[in-house]
């Protein structure tokens, strides 16, 4: 990738570091942290929940001595939507910018665009509306219910897959609830972008390197207890919580319940992790904004100086 020319801009106050799972995010970000004096704002959408530790890698051992918000947020079945994530978020940076610069870190690529853009209005859905959809997924399936979101909003419809039953299940709620498409709620918005000068840096490895780190990760996972993680939020009865869905713990339920080999969990995450990293370059990648850096294991001061190049 090209790296590009440094912003005429005095300083950051907001430093987005960005780029896909298991690419090296957390380890730069304490790293940066500690030589900036600066704090960590989570922005990954699986750490913010109590209960998912190991399966989304949250970095346990760093919270300790870097100020960090928005890890254990949320607790389940709670879903934060992204934005109740910008609202949150906004409110921490207020008072954390008073004191130091955050560094706002994750692979979300909608949360991130969230924080940094804003999010169209939208009305708390009424329990009735949930309910109803609801009652049209028990009874006739989330291919009916996909069926349902692409008459109701064709244009929005192509952007979601058919077996988000999650995003899904909100557009058909957001829909019914606003009396309006998605696509119309989106193209009527305005941009309502951040008060202070910020900078986003990505970090990119070559698959081969990526997938040896996913490889690596998902081995440790599984040995410091993937499989009692899942079991514990099964046995609290969170089984169709949309969290237990996402990469790591879908794989997790099918193996506790015999769907699948030891080998096969493994692989499976593997390959949905990949799958996910490519997702997120793909999203990340039409951001023209992003200064991209290789990271390799020596890279750490490199980055960092090339930062305070730049007016940190």
């Amino acid at each position: 990738m090209t790296k590009k020319c440094a912003p005429q801009l005095s300083s950051f106050r907001v430093i987005f570091l960005v780029g896909p799972t298991a690419v090296g995010k957390t380890d730069l970000s304490f790293y940066l942290a500690e030589k900036l004096s600066a704090s960590i704002l989570n922005c990954d959408s699986i750490s913010m929940y109590k209960g998912l530790d190991i399966g989304s890698a949250k970095p346990r051992l760093h919270i300790k001595r870097i100020p960090t918000f928005l890890f254990d947020e949320w607790e389940p079945p709670f879903t934060c939507t992204a934005g109740l994530f910008r609202k949150k978020a906004l409110s921490i940076l207020e008072q954390e910018l008073n004191h130091r610069s955050v560094l706002a870190v994750g692979g979300s690529g909608f949360y991130i665009q969230a924080l940094e853009k804003g999010m169209y209005p939208i009305k708390e859905i009424k329990p009735e509306i949930k309910q109803q959809v609801t009652k049209i997924h028990k009874e006739k399936g989330l291919k009916h219910l996909y069926k349902l979101l692409q008459f109701l909003d064709p244009e929005y419809a192509k952007q979601i897959p058919a077996q988000d039953s999650y995003r899904i299940f909100r557009g058909v709620c957001i829909i019914l609830s606003e009396e309006k498409p998605i696509s119309l709620l989106r193209s009527s918005f305005k941009e309502q972008k951040l008060p202070w000068s910020y900078l986003k840096v990505g970090l990119y490895l070559p698959r081969e390197v990526l997938l040896k780190n996913v490889l690596n990760r998902t081995g440790k996972m599984i040995k410091e207890g993937l499989l009692e993680e899942t079991q514990t939020l099964l046995d609290k009865g969170f089984k169709d919580w949309p969290l237990m869905r996402s990469v790591g713990y879908k794989e997790a339920v099918l193996f506790l319940s015999n769907q699948l080999s030891k080998e096969e969990l493994k692989n499976k995450i593997v390959h949905r992790t990949m799958y996910l990293a490519k997702k997120q370059m793909s999203w990340f990648k039409r951001d023209k904004n992003i200064y991209w850096y290789l990271y390799e294991p020596d890279s750490k001061i490199r980055i960092y100086n090339s930062i305070k190049e730049k007016g940190v």
